[in-house]
């Protein structure tokens, strides 16, 4: 189960003028993330970018964790930073379409940690009060949402969005773009991390043309031992260079020629990159120095060995699975090392 602790604690050092109904909205907030916000979405929408347009500038930070999983974003910081309104709307809005999968035991446990603080006398309240009111918000079957107390409003004059699961973990990316309307944003890291479903989501958001590595390893009659020794010779990146690169800060849409590895050929069709001012390189050496520095933002992703083996044979026959571990991921790691790839990145991510 969650400690949510430190995160009821960081709360008090936030705003520290808050009443037990507001600890039980972070608790309620902390268990079931942004999935109860979005009963009628036309009505959301409206009502989110009147806030938006009435925030006010200051000084508060982008993001206020209450769970390892759950944020709230700032109206102001984002507004600060010169982000895109849409990008968090389509944030807010998928953090809401997808459920965090608790429950009340969770927000029952998360209440009880909170009891528990307030026993200490950590919350700007005394333990009568907490009870008083956790007495009258369980009369309640299942546990309504609540607004945040009047004290609480005036003083720290609340307006942010919740987010939750991937919405949550991609906030550093955006923090990175902060400013900037157009540019490229280069993903890199270990096989099955989660590089391509990152990806797409991403190109959900904001949205983005992409180009994948994938479609430029190299043809057969390149793949001598001297060019697949050195780490990161199995990228055609010669044809990257030469398909890619010239087009990659152009709004317009352009084609490339695509390697199918599974038929060790190029496809006769195209694939096309869509007419975009942001563009994603997508897949391992996406870093490779030979490449030259053509990205604006570097997010690497990581995942630890094991867990990186089981999805690699849940996705692969035992053939193709064994030979991924034993020769491609080897060779990654080689790629890894040598150009000090998670160094390198701007932020690292596990999804």
């Amino acid at each position: 189960m969650t400690n949510l602790s430190k995160y009821l604690l960081d709360e008090i050092k936030l705003h520290p003028l808050l009443a037990p109904q507001d600890v039980v909205k972070l608790c309620y907030q902390a268990a079931f993330g942004a999935e109860h916000l979005l009963s009628n979405p036309t009505q959301a929408l409206g009502y989110f970018f009147e806030e938006y347009e009435d925030t006010l500038v200051d000084d508060k930070p982008l993001t206020e964790y209450i769970s390892p999983t759950v944020c709230r974003v700032n109206l102001s910081a984002w507004k600060r930073l010169k982000l895109n309104p849409d990008w968090l709307w389509r944030l807010f809005l998928s953090a809401s379409n997808h459920s965090l999968m608790s429950d009340e035991t969770s927000l029952e446990d998360f209440i009880t940690q909170a009891d528990y603080l307030c026993k200490t006398g950590s919350f700007p309240f005394s333990y009568d009060q907490w009870v008083e009111y956790i007495n009258d918000y369980k009369r309640n079957v299942p546990s309504p949402p609540v607004r945040h107390s009047a004290m609480y409003r005036e003083n720290a004059k609340p307006a942010y969005r919740i987010l939750s699961g991937l919405a949550a973990k991609v906030l550093p990316i955006f923090e990175l773009m902060s400013g900037m309307d157009k540019g490229v944003i280069a993903i890199d890291g270990r096989a099955a991390s989660g590089k391509t479903t990152l990806t797409r989501y991403l190109c959900d958001i904001i949205p983005a043309g992409n180009i994948a590595m994938d479609d430029f390893f190299l043809p057969p009659e390149l793949r001598t031992i001297e060019r697949l020794s050195k780490p990161g010779g199995n990228i055609h990146h010669e044809r990257f260079t030469q398909d890619v690169l010239p087009h990659i800060r152009s709004d317009k849409g352009f084609l490339y020629r695509k390697f199918d590895c599974n038929k060790m050929e190029y496809n006769n069709n195209l694939t096309e990159v869509i007419p975009s001012p942001w563009r994603i390189v997508e897949g391992v050496y996406s870093f490779h120095p030979e490449l030259g520095k053509y990205m604006d933002v570097r997010v690497s992703l990581d995942i630890n060995p094991t867990e990186q083996s089981s999805r690699i044979k849940a996705r692969n026959n035992a053939k193709v699975a064994n030979e991924y571990l034993t020769k491609w991921v080897p060779m990654e790691e080689a790629y890894f090392n040598e150009y000090n790839i998670y160094e390198a990145a701007d932020i690292v991510i596990r999804i």
